[in-house]
């Protein structure tokens, strides 16, 4: 097996990486080449591309650690539809490696393709910084897409001398949850739905829901919370507490971390009373994804606290499939549940700058074809095709003419009644596979680049969950920029806070009393403060106010 994957890595590494954006002669439908440079002028596809005389070649390397055959198979749609009506072939290179270990090889083998994407805002800075990025101001036309489309975000991504070294994608404000408070929607509603408004409020509504069923039906006990892990809890319980990603803010815009909070000793409390009634599940600590699944998918679990769709996929989408008896009631739901001593719960922090960041390196050897290309991507058509995937065929989910465009009404509904086969869909249309610059928001129509968020109003517990958390969501993009580099003693800080809260938490919140947990909290809080928390918040404070005054004067 390891021979065979060091085989298709390098073949994949020999025939894609440096192919880059060069350009050969064009394929036509049949496959046979011809030579397109007789054209008089070029022609346009429905989309009013230039179709180019020779074919654009664009290899990217996407910098996340992805399956290559997988890959290679949810791509092709996508790569053989833009060849045979773009003559551009877009060809995304993966590997199932560490993408950072990958990143360093690169560098140090100085080999790299043309154009590397999904990289952390501190990885294309450092890229920039070892030029091996090319600067992109010159190539950004001021009534171009690009300049239109990202606005005052472009100016974001200029440096001290006004150069671009790097754009991003996954950019704008889409106004739907990503975190959330969950409870189980059957058992909720079999009580009468008693408000769980307040943090109190839903302890006791578990606590009485776990009376009534303190066990499944193969005898396994239930609990009333669980989590997958810590460290993707901390910045969704801390929002319950009017705490932004982490760290509070006051009015002159310093930021202490949660745990040198009153707020911090409040939540660890709150979570130490589940223990204390044998509410919590002990496995809370350990969770791996699949195991908390399993768990969740035994009913085992009645409210967690993290990302929306967690339940979704270990809730009803396995329930409609096993239980013969399902109704659309069984299932968990999302709400906001907030401290009484704050304005508003804050559980989703957008960065409207843009998920992730894309380098046009040195390598490239003709930047205005690439520049083109990204010039579509972003456009409006260019952001449906690419996130909605090929048109026009019996599997599309969409149909255009270029100008006008619809839904396919079935695949539409599908969403609406979450009855959307997924199975082979990247392999029949490639949606949602490439994106290089383009964004996510929501556009001008109403419409965004993921497929079934667009129809969240008409898609009944989407809606709900989307009206009981509208104001959970906000824009955090000063704080998502803030960049922490290798050498950076707040980097290491930052890590060191990282292990130890997760290791301490679990001592705090699993104390035997809430005098107990009050005094570890304090001792854990007396550690970090040992390792220099108080220096990390000074420094996110510094980048987080240039930031602010950067972003929004």
């Amino acid at each position: 097996m390891k021979k065979i994957l060091v085989l298709t890595l390098c073949f994949v590494f020999a025939t894609t990486l440096f192919v880059g954006c060069n350009k050969e002669k064009a394929v036509n439908k049949t496959g046979e080449e011809k030579n397109m440079s007789d054209r008089e002028e070029l022609e346009k596809n429905m989309f009013g591309w230039e179709i180019p005389n020779e074919t654009i070649q664009i290899s990217h390397f996407y910098a996340s650690a992805q399956n290559p055959d997988k890959t290679e198979k949810e791509t092709k749609a996508m790569r053989d539809y833009l060849l045979k009506e773009f003559n551009v072939e877009l060809n995304k290179i993966v590997y199932d490696t560490d993408s950072n270990e990958r990143l360093n090889l690169m560098l140090a083998s100085n080999k790299y393709p043309d154009i590397i994407t999904g990289l952390s805002l501190q990885e294309a800075k450092k890229w920039a910084d070892l030029g091996k990025a090319i600067e992109l101001s010159q190539y950004i036309e001021s009534d171009s897409e690009l300049s239109n489309k990202y606005g005052e975000i472009l100016n974001r991504f200029t440096d001290k001398e006004g150069k671009i070294y790097y754009l991003s994608s996954g950019w704008g404000f889409l106004p739907i949850p990503d975190y959330a408070v969950h409870i189980r929607y059957d058992y909720w509603k079999e009580l009468g739905e008693p408000s769980v408004a307040t943090p109190e409020e839903y302890f006791n509504v578990l606590k009485q829901m776990q009376a009534l069923h303190p066990t499944n039906e193969n005898g396994e006990k239930v609990y009333a919370l669980s989590t997958r892990g810590w460290n993707n809890t901390f910045n969704t319980l801390a929002g319950i507490w009017g705490i932004k990603d982490g760290y509070k803010e006051n009015t002159n815009h310093e930021l202490t971390h949660w745990v040198n909070t009153p707020e911090g000793l409040e939540m660890a409390l709150w979570i130490n009373q589940f223990h204390l009634n044998d509410m919590l599940d002990p496995d809370s600590f350990i969770n791996k994804f699949e195991d908390w699944k399993a768990k969740t998918s035994n009913e085992r679990i009645l409210g967690h606290i993290g990302g929306w769709w967690t339940t979704w996929n270990a809730g009803h989408e396995v329930w409609q499939k096993t239980d013969e008896n399902w109704t659309e009631e069984k299932r968990f739901i999302q709400v906001k549940v907030k401290s009484e001593n704050v304005d508003e719960a804050y559980y989703t922090p957008v960065n409207t700058t843009g998920g992730s960041y894309t380098i046009i390196t040195d390598k490239c050897k003709d930047p205005e074809s690439v520049i083109k290309w990204f010039n579509f991507e972003i456009s409006d058509m260019g952001t449906k095709l690419m996130g909605w995937g090929v048109p026009n065929t019996e599997n599309s989910l969409w149909n255009t003419d270029g100008t006008e465009w619809s839904f396919v009404e079935e695949k539409k509904q599908d969403v609406i009644n979450s009855t959307l086969d997924y199975t082979n869909l990247q392999e029949t249309v490639s949606g949602g596979r490439f994106c290089l610059v383009g964004g996510t928001g929501l556009k001008e129509d109403k419409t965004t680049y993921y497929f079934d968020q667009n129809f969240n109003d008409l898609a009944k517990w989407k809606k709900l969950m989307n009206d009981n958390l509208a104001d959970t969501i906000y824009d955090h993009s000063a704080f998502k920029g803030i960049v922490f580099p290798p050498q950076e003693r707040a980097t290491f800080i930052k890590q060191q806070v990282k292990d130890m809260l997760l290791s301490g938490w679990a001592e705090v919140v699993t104390a035997s009393s809430q005098e107990e947990c009050e005094t570890k909290f304090f001792e854990l809080r007396d550690k970090l403060s040992n390792v220099g928390i108080k220096e990390l918040e000074e420094f996110v404070t510094i980048q987080y106010k240039a930031n602010l005054e950067r972003y929004y004067k």
